[in-house]
């Protein structure tokens, strides 16, 4: 069967990162694969009474102390509950006495903020047009800031306040109404004029209903929810714009909650809670799952949860991170030139995952003009690509580029996307919230050369019914694509790194290497791309060690005694060698032989039957018997810690050494342990006191620190028994 010519390849996902490609709704994992981002999932089921509840009217104050203690407000009670023992049920503060302008009393508090320094409860109090600083767990009042009588008056400017946050320096930032909607304090109440001044000054405001104060990661960020724009607005902290996102997205928001990696927003109008990814251009994660309700607040206990208020009820408590969201979106371009002619051909997807829970669906937008791109799509829409994208059937991960769209009029006026020179691609992401489908890599294929050209000239004469025949040709060759990309794929079947699972087995068959059943994916690839150079090195001491370092993780030392011997003979006598030095010094380079250098001896050491005579070519060979063919293997026994990796360890050994050689292995143990091996006078040194150190005439010297051992040497003149403490050196 004649193949078809590749042509070109363009692949879209670039060094794992996605480059020219824009995400909403969607996560890059370390891998370089898509998928929907995680979201927040409701702890249990959404009872029908708090879903019904209506719309909060402003907002409910929600904060945890640091002691992950929950408190939350209810304003239309005038009443402040928590958990002052961090238990499931709520009381309101003791030393709170009910609704009222007094000291200790409440009226309409909505924001609620913890100031660690004071170790207090900060309520906004819009009834009352203060601020209250309540002591925890009773609620005692501290201080209070605003008055009653004078709303607006200085020092403090406040107007009806519903909204407060503090950061870890000690400052406060205030919402309210007023000329001054958005306030900084600092730890003494005086306010910081220069911040709201910079606020307005950068960005528009029309109705701030929450704020957050995130310090992590650092520098200081301060969120601020405006409702009326329909945006979060991120300053510095000294009221510089930084950046803005929700637009167009968020519809009546209320609640908003900040940590490290997220920002999410309360949606009244969508009845969910969104997730934002803390990343350039803060994009859109996804609604949390279970939870459909009214939104007054929104709060992290700092560890594993997201607590939402639904206003007049308990706050409901969501898992991070425990479900997928329902939509998003990939989509990036353009893609191509002017340069030269270009004919699409395919768009493939490399996916997992795709199955009744999660789905994947293929779309293109074709451009004479790269300046011109498509309306970007809306992940929260149940179809977020626009009628000019044109879509593939869902799941299809493999799709041939049409030559035209399906008309949408009666005069057929077709837009020859293939031939088109720059493209646009997007992927939507669906699923029900349990699963998530993954995207690994996508590749555009253009100049594609099909089956035609193994077909007679006369089949590419008109140009028309050459790309309807390339079409249907396509068709055919799809049925024989699988067959095609595995042949052409065959190396990676005989490369340890790229092979299969599956595959390994077989592959390491080829170099008679048996794979450890409990070895990882890892260690069996890193196995078999070292056999080849393990039997190179096989039958050597070098080939044992990395053996045992590759296998075991040992790192072991081979001693071969061979090495230490030595030829050695007396010094020549004659006059030329005298100037030589002495090749032979008692004690150093002279031992007793164990037979022999040249073999029996007739009339001296030759037994009948028992004794042979050396070969010229032998001649030596007995001195070297009792150290030839043998080798110790010496490990540390933490690296042997049971007897079945000593097995391993032995096996190994058998393996690698040459056939006629011996092995001794050698576990070495610590010497002295108290209570396990002990020896005095060998390895242990019993101590006693110590006498300051001094020169030969007496005088002391300064001890600069620890000594180790027993008594001193002997000193002339004070103690010197030959033999016990005094030695000849």
């Amino acid at each position: 069967m004649a193949s078809a010519q590749p042509g070109e390849y363009l692949y879209l996902n670039l060094e794992n990162v996605w480059k020219n490609f824009r995400f909403q709704g969607l996560e890059l994992r370390h891998d370089g694969a898509v998928q929907l981002s995680a979201v927040p999932r409701l702890e249990g089921d959404l009872s029908a009474s708090v879903a019904s509840l209506p719309i909060p009217s402003g907002p409910a104050g929600l904060v945890f102390d640091d002691h992950g203690c929950l408190y939350f407000a209810l304003p239309d009670e005038d009443d402040l509950r928590g958990m002052p023992d961090c238990v499931e049920e709520t009381e309101s503060l003791p030393c709170l006495s009910g609704p009222g302008s007094q000291p200790g009393q409440l009226s309409q508090p909505r924001g609620l903020a913890y100031d660690p320094a004071r170790r207090a409860l900060v309520v906004a109090e819009s009834g009352n047009h203060r601020l209250s600083f309540l002591s925890l767990p009773g609620g005692q009042v501290q201080e209070i800031w605003g008055s009653l009588d004078d709303p607006g008056g200085a020092p403090w400017s406040l107007e009806a306040p519903y909204a407060v946050a503090v950061d870890t320096r000690g400052y406060l930032y205030v919402i309210g109404k007023g000329p001054k909607p958005l306030q900084k304090f600092d730890p003494r109440g005086l306010p910081v004029e220069s911040f709201w001044k910079n606020a307005s000054a950068s960005a528009s405001w029309e109705r701030p209903v929450a704020i957050v104060v995130a310090s992590s990661p650092l520098p200081i960020g301060v969120f601020v929810l405006d409702a009326g724009r329909g945006v979060v607005v991120v300053l510095d902290q000294n009221g510089q714009l930084l950046e803005e996102f929700g637009a167009g997205v968020l519809r009546d928001p209320l609640g908003l909650a900040v940590d490290a990696d997220s920002v999410y927003v309360g949606d009244n109008g969508r009845h969910q809670v969104l997730r934002f990814q803390r990343k350039p251009g803060y994009p859109l994660s996804g609604p949390a799952a279970g939870y459909e309700g009214p939104i007054a607040a929104l709060a992290l206990d700092g560890k594993v949860s997201l607590w939402v208020h639904p206003g007049s009820a308990m706050p409901l408590q969501m898992a991070l991170g425990k479900a997928f969201g329902r939509s998003g979106v990939l989509w990036g371009g353009p893609f191509g030139t002017k340069d030269r002619p270009i004919l699409w051909h395919t768009l493939k997807a490399w996916t997992e995952g795709i199955g009744s829970g999660s789905h994947l669906q293929l779309f293109i937008a074709t451009r004479q003009d790269d300046a011109a791109p498509p309306a970007d799509p809306l992940p929260l829409d149940p179809k977020p690509f626009p009628a000019e994208w044109f879509e593939f059937p869902q799941d299809v991960t493999d799709a041939y580029i049409p030559f035209a769209e399906i008309p949408q009029k009666v005069t057929y006026d077709p837009v020859p996307h293939r031939q088109m020179p720059y493209i646009w691609v997007g992927f939507h992401f669906s699923g029900d919230g349990s699963a998530t489908p993954l995207l690994h890599q996508a590749r555009l294929t253009y100049n594609h050369q099909s089956y035609r050209q193994h077909l007679p000239a006369i089949f590419s004469t008109d140009p028309d019914q050459a790309d309807l025949l390339d079409r249907l040709l396509s068709l055919f060759e799809s049925f024989n694509l699988e067959t095609e990309t595995g042949i052409d794929e065959l190396r990676r079947y005989f490369d340890p790194q790229t092979a299969p699972l599956a595959w390994l087995r077989w592959l390491a068959g080829w170099l008679a290497l048996d794979l450890d059943g409990r070895w990882s994916e890892t260690q069996q690839r890193d196995a078999i791309r070292h056999a080849l150079k393990l039997y190179w090195l096989r039958g050597t001491s070098i080939g044992l060690r990395e053996a045992l370092s590759f296998y075991l993780g040992i790192e072991a030392r081979i001693a071969e005694p061979i090495q230490f011997s030595d030829w050695w003979s007396l010094a020549d006598d004659s006059p030329a060698a005298q100037d030589q030095p002495q090749s032979a010094r008692l004690g150093f380079t002279t031992r007793l032989a164990p037979a022999q250098d040249d073999g029996a001896i007739l009339g001296g050491t030759a037994q009948l039957d028992a004794s042979y005579l050396e070969t010229g070519d032998r001649f030596g060979a007995p001195l070297f018997e009792n150290v030839a063919h043998q080798f110790a293997v010496q490990v540390y026994s933490r690296q042997v810690s049971s007897e079945a990796r000593r097995v391993q360890l032995e096996q190994i050994i058998e393996r690698e050494k040459p056939a006629h050689t011996l092995y001794h292995l050698c576990v070495i143990e610590p010497k002295m342990r108290v209570g396990f091996q002990s020896l005095v006078g060998f390895d242990t040194v019993i101590g006693g006191p110590i006498p300051d150190p001094a020169r030969l005439n007496g005088t002391p010297i300064p001890r600069q620190g620890l000594e180790l051992g027993g008594p001193l040497a002997g000193k002339i003149g004070e103690s010197s028994q030959v033999g016990a403490d005094t030695r000849l050196a």
